[in-house]
């Protein structure tokens, strides 16, 4: 047997103890979010400003380290193709001249 009642589902949910507290605090979460959209294909591409990001040689050494750096990452590049290269010890080996992201599976330079 179904009891039709003419109730607004707000008034439902409080009569059966339903804590909405949770989705109120989702939702202001989410219209917080100021992120700009683009559209590609139909498909949305959110917009990143890269410039925060970025980050130059400010120093005739530090330019020298990347010029050092990137011809260690083709020399792994090449010796990888022979060889099991591990990259962690690598980036330990240089003491972090050179650090492996593992998200991405890439090297980069690290001029920290």
């Amino acid at each position: 047997d179904k009891i039709q009642l003419e109730i607004s589902i707000d008034k439902m949910l409080n009569l059966m103890d339903v804590n909405l507290s949770p989705l109120y605090d989702l939702e202001v979460k989410f219209q917080e979010i100021n992120a700009e959209l683009k559209w590609e294909h139909n498909k949305p591409v959110p917009y990143v400003d890269k410039k925060p990001f970025e980050r130059w040689t400010t120093s005739a050494e530090e330019n020298e380290k990347v010029k050092a750096g990137r011809k260690l990452l083709d020399a792994i590049e090449e010796i990888s193709k022979y060889s099991k290269v591990y990259p962690m010890t690598v980036q330990n080996a240089v003491s972090g001249l050179v650090s492996f992201n593992i998200r991405t599976n890439s090297y980069y330079i690290n001029l920290r």
